[in-house]
């Protein structure tokens, strides 16, 4: 419930959520919510470097400038890093923009998005992802282009967005292991609670080594 929203002396108010410049964070298994900004209510990465992973960021609201960019708003490559975002569930956010993203605006940024589920993400443009990027093994809405991305009903198990048993996401990530999910002591073969199914990573925030 965090707001960057007052405009004056200046000329706009971005990065409801988290507002990130000239730097490499990593920013690890958080839930980034009900935040709004004049442009990236969510999150702003301002020229910088920075992973992203296992967080749930929603219901984030705004993106009236600046072609909005409702969860993510990616401004620009940098020597400090690269951008990753991985295993995040990114869900519901919006942006008024008329040609912007509600979902993960990338602009003149190389990011690597991959084994994340992004829908329901609202704007005018009707898009998720826009701008650059290399997309993989992504759940996105109406599709998205590139190696292992999907588009159906992700089948979310609660209002924390676990996914149930059957769900398309479940073992559906990268396969390379280096991304496997945490291994269940008591089933080896299986994945740790509250991953799913094998060993193999799940999209989204439940998925992952570093869930």
């Amino acid at each position: 419930n965090n707001q960057a929203i007052n405009t004056t002396g200046c000329v706009s108010a971005g990065g409801g959520g988290m507002r990130i410049g000239d730097s490499n964070p990593k920013v690890l298994n958080n839930i980034i919510m009900q935040n709004q900004a004049i442009y990236g209510p969510g999150i702003v990465l301002n020229y910088s470097g920075g992973t992203f992973k296992n967080n749930i960021v929603c219901l984030n609201t705004g993106g009236q400038s600046y072609n909005g960019g409702g969860a993510f708003w990616i401004n620009r490559n940098s020597t400090a890093g690269q951008k990753v975002l991985e295993n995040n569930t990114i869900l519901n956010n919006s942006a008024s923009a008329t040609n912007g993203t509600g979902g993960v605006l990338c602009i003149s940024a190389s990011v690597t998005i991959r084994n994340n589920i992004i829908r329901g993400n609202t704007s005018p443009g009707n898009s998720q992802i826009m701008g650059g990027g290399t997309v993989t093994y992504c759940n996105v809405q109406n599709g998205f282009a590139g190696p292992g991305n999907i588009s159906a009903d992700p089948l979310f198990a609660d209002s924390n967005y676990i996914l149930q048993t059957g769900s398309p996401c479940v073992d559906a990530g990268d396969s390379s292991t280096v991304y496997n999910d945490p291994q269940d002591p008591g089933n080896p073969q299986s994945a740790l609670y509250p991953s799913r199914g094998g060993l193999r990573n799940d999209m989204g925030a439940y998925g992952g080594p570093l869930r």
